[in-house]
C-alpha cells in the first residue's frame, strides 16, 4: 500500500491525506515566493503569462507579468484595505488604480481574483471540491502525488475534473490543471523557484 509520512504517522495514500499534507505544510508558511505559470482558455481565447508571485500572511499579495500577455503589469493586493493597486507595463507603468478584487480590470481571464491566488485559498478550494466531487482517487508517480477529483463543483462552471500535483519530497503544490466536460484544459498552473519563510513585510507589496 502506497502511503506517506504525516507528523509521525503514516497514512495511507488518498485523496484526503494528499490535501490533509498541503494544509500541514502551509502551517509553518509565513510568506513564500515563487514563480508562477499560467496558461488559461475562456472559449477561443488562450493565455499564457509568468508572474513573479510574493505573498504574505494574512493575504498579502504581490504579482509582476515578466513574460506573455500584458508583459509588465503589476498588481499588489492590501488585505487591510481590501484593495487592488494595479499598473500596466511600460510607459503607462506610473498610472495606477485602486480597485476591489472584484473588479473585471484586475481579474484574470476566467475571472481568477488576486486575493484568493495565495496558497490557503487554493488549498481551502481543494477542499472543498474534494467534499463535493463524485468521484476522487490518488497515485504516486515519479515522486509525484496526483490526486484526481471528477464531477467538481468548481467555482467555474464549465470545470469537470481537476488534478493536483504534490511534490512527493518536501509536500509543496507543484500545480494544478482544471479541465472541462470534454476533457479541455481550461487552466494550468505550476509553482517554480519555491522559496519559503524569506522574511517578507508588508514594506515589500507595494507598486
Amino acid at each position: 500500500m502506497q502511503a506517506l509520512l504525516l507528523t509521525g504517522l503514516l497514512l495511507a495514500l488518498s485523496p484526503d491525506s494528499v490535501i490533509q499534507a498541503l494544509e500541514h505544510k502551509l502551517q509553518g508558511i509565513q510568506d513564500y515566493t515563487c514563480t508562477l505559470e499560467s496558461y488559461e482558455r475562456l472559449g477561443d481565447k488562450e493565455i499564457q503569462r509568468t508572474y513573479a508571485y510574493q505573498y504574505l500572511r494574512p493575504g498579502w499579495v504581490k504579482m509582476v507579468i515578466t513574460a506573455g500577455d500584458s508583459k509588465g503589469a503589476r498588481l499588489a493586493y492590501n488585505p487591510e484595505l481590501g484593495k487592488v493597486r494595479a499598473a500596466k507595463g511600460g510607459i503607462l507603468g506610473a498610472i495606477k488604480i485602486s480597485v476591489s478584487p472584484e473588479n473585471k480590470r484586475v481579474r484574470s481571464l476566467r475571472g481568477g481574483r488576486v486575493d484568493q491566488s495565495g496558497w490557503p485559498e487554493v488549498f481551502r478550494e481543494f477542499r472543498r471540491m474534494l467534499s463535493e466531487a463524485d468521484t476522487a482517487w490518488a497515485r504516486d508517480s515519479a515522486g509525484l502525488w496526483i490526486v484526481e477529483m471528477q464531477g467538481v463543483k468548481a467555482e467555474q462552471p464549465d470545470v469537470a475534473r481537476v488534478r493536483v500535483l504534490v511534490n512527493a519530497a518536501d509536500t509543496l503544490l507543484v500545480g494544478y490543471d482544471e479541465y472541462d466536460a470534454q476533457g479541455t484544459l481550461v487552466h494550468r498552473v505550476r509553482y517554480r523557484n519555491v522559496r519559503l519563510n524569506t522574511g517578507l513585510t508588508k514594506e515589500d507589496f507595494h507598486l
